[in-house]
C-alpha cells in the first residue's frame, strides 16, 4: 500500500511536468525521420519527378504516403495494397510497372492513379482521395459526395498535408 501512495505521490510531483506528445508532433517526427532514410530520400525524389510529371502538389502525395504506408516500401495493408502507395496490384500492373516494391515504380504509379482521379473528378481532391482509398466506382455511387466509408481518410490525408506543411 505504501508502495502505492508513494507511487501516486511521484506521479503528482513529476507527472505535470511531463506532457504527452501530440498527435501532430508525432506524425511530424515520422515524416521528418522517414525523409532522411535511404529510402525516404528515394521517396522524395521520385514524388518530386512525378509530381511535376503529373501536375500534382508533392505535399498532398507526401500526406497520402504517410498516411498509407508511413513510408514503409515493403508495407501490405490486409486487402492486398501494397508498397509505398499502397496500390492494388491490379491497379499497378495495369498502369504497366512490373515491379510493386519499387519505390521508383510504385511512387510513379501512385501518382499516375492520383493524377488521373483528380482529373476524373475535375480536381476535387476530396473525391481524388475518396476514389484512391475505395475505388472510383465506390465514390461514385455517391453522385459527387464524400462517402461515409472514405470521410475519415480523406480527413487523415489533409491533417497530414497540413502537418507537412507546417515542419
Amino acid at each position: 500500500m505504501k508502495n502505492c501512495i508513494l507511487a501516486f505521490l511521484v506521479l503528482m510531483l513529476f507527472g505535470s511536468t511531463v506532457s504527452a506528445e501530440t498527435y501532430e508532433s508525432a506524425k511530424a517526427r515520422q515524416y521528418k525521420n522517414a525523409i532522411k532514410t535511404v529510402d525516404g530520400i528515394a521517396i522524395t525524389k521520385a514524388v518530386n519527378t512525378y509530381c511535376v510529371k503529373y501536375n500534382l502538389d508533392p505535399t498532398l502525395v507526401h500526406a497520402v504516403i504517410l498516411t498509407e504506408s508511413g513510408y514503409q516500401k515493403y508495407a501490405k495493408s490486409p486487402c492486398g495494397a501494397t508498397g509505398v502507395m499502397q496500390l492494388m496490384p491490379n491497379t499497378f500492373y495495369s498502369k504497366g510497372f512490373k515491379d510493386i516494391y519499387s519505390i521508383d515504380e510504385n511512387v510513379h504509379a501512385g501518382i499516375k492513379h492520383l493524377a488521373g482521379l483528380n482529373a476524373k473528378y475535375r480536381g476535387n481532391i476530396y473525391l481524388a482521395l475518396s476514389a484512391y482509398n475505395a475505388g472510383g466506382g465506390y465514390v461514385d455511387k455517391f453522385n459527387g459526395q464524400v462517402p461515409p466509408l472514405t470521410k475519415n481518410y480523406v480527413n487523415k490525408v489533409l491533417k497530414h498535408k497540413e502537418i507537412i506543411e507546417n515542419i
